[in-house]
């Protein structure tokens, strides 16, 4: 009996101190348990050592490694804080542009409110010229001014014009309109009576207009609602130019009396200038453009603007400007507005 006792209490002192044995209730099942798993013997120590080592080289691991990345992070914080400034500058121009865009809308809207639709109907009578009118119906449609409409007046041709032109009118802002033949003026007049625009320009069937034209011609005629009419400048080979091509002067009273320099293809008026004067005279064969144009200018320029408004092309010999003589038409003009000669 006394060594069995003694056995027990040399096994008790063999235990770790490590474990703490519960006094009592499932105290010897929990025993049990924790030494099935290991707990407290030499074995587990080990383990827990070398598990220590584990942790401890994996910790060593990743220092290095975070180590080795730090100036990869501060790099690319820089760079993103570069980035975030660069953000910032675009959002300011942003706003800056933003802005531009609505007062140039504020802008246009106010021009627009002032012009009805479509602001500009162009005028281009026509007679036997069905060869060259696509081409002018085409300087029109490719204006970058898009809020117009095309009058094309026939007339009285005899050749295909109406088949051409018939083809051209899908595009629901052209107008076709026919007349028994009386002549240029007498069609641009019919037109006239026609026309919906504010503005109205006109264009020989010959004859071509630059993209550009009819945009710089509202944006002036918009700004300045005093004037009657604008003029732009004239590519041309056939007006006896010495050193140029470019039919561009500044607008003098004086001279226009001498001679007409502004060419009926550059020019874009009101429509209620034109109304007021009562068109074009039907009376006249020739220089009916010139007759115009001084009555249209009698109290008020016509501003010059320089942008590229038409080239003039001489196709054929049917222009009234080559098969009639000026000189009648001339003192005819002078009678009727009572001119003195320069």
């Amino acid at each position: 009996m006394h060594a069995k006792i003694t056995a027990r209490r040399e096994s008790r002192a063999q235990e770790p101190t490590s474990v703490v044995r519960p006094s009592r209730g499932l105290a010897p099942r929990i025993d049990v348990f924790l030494r099935k798993l290991g707990w407290g013997t030499p074995k587990h120590a080990e383990t827990a050592a070398i598990s220590s080592k584990t942790i401890e080289r994996d910790i060593g691991a990743v220092a290095a490694l975070a180590s080795d990345a730090q100036p990869s992070i501060a790099s690319l914080l820089s760079r993103l804080n570069d980035v975030g400034r660069r953000l910032a500058g675009l959002g300011q121009e942003v706003s800056t542009l933003e802005k531009t865009i609505a007062c140039r809308a504020a802008k246009s809207a106010r021009t627009g409110a002032a012009m009805a639709t479509p602001a500009v109907s162009v005028i281009v009578p026509t007679f036997n010229r069905a060869r060259f009118v696509p081409e002018a119906i085409a300087s029109v449609i490719d204006q970058s001014w898009t809020d117009r409409e095309l009058i094309i007046v026939d007339d009285g041709s005899t050749d295909d014009t109406a088949e051409v032109v018939t083809i051209c009118c899908e595009d629901p802002r052209i107008r076709y309109l026919r007349r028994p033949h009386a002549g240029q003026s007498a069609a641009r007049n019919k037109a006239l009576r026609e026309a919906r625009g504010t503005l109205i320009a006109f264009l020989g069937c010959d004859n071509l207009f630059y993209p550009d034209f009819l945009a710089a011609a509202v944006a002036v005629l918009g700004a300045e609602p005093d004037l009657p009419a604008i003029c732009g400048v004239l590519v041309t080979a056939h007006h006896h130019l010495v050193g140029t091509e470019l039919l561009f002067r500044p607008f003098d009273r004086a001279t226009l009396i001498a001679a007409n320099h502004i060419d009926l293809n550059t020019l874009v008026c009101r429509k209620s200038s034109l109304d007021r004067i009562g068109g074009f005279d039907e009376s006249l064969r020739k220089l009916e453009d010139w007759h115009l144009v001084l009555r249209l200018t009698e109290d008020a320029p016509a501003k010059p603007v320089p942008v590229l408004a038409a080239r003039d092309r001489m196709v054929d010999a049917i222009r009234i400007s080559v098969s009639h003589p000026e000189e009648a038409a001339i003192e005819a003009i002078r009678r009727k507005l009572k001119l003195r000669e320069p």
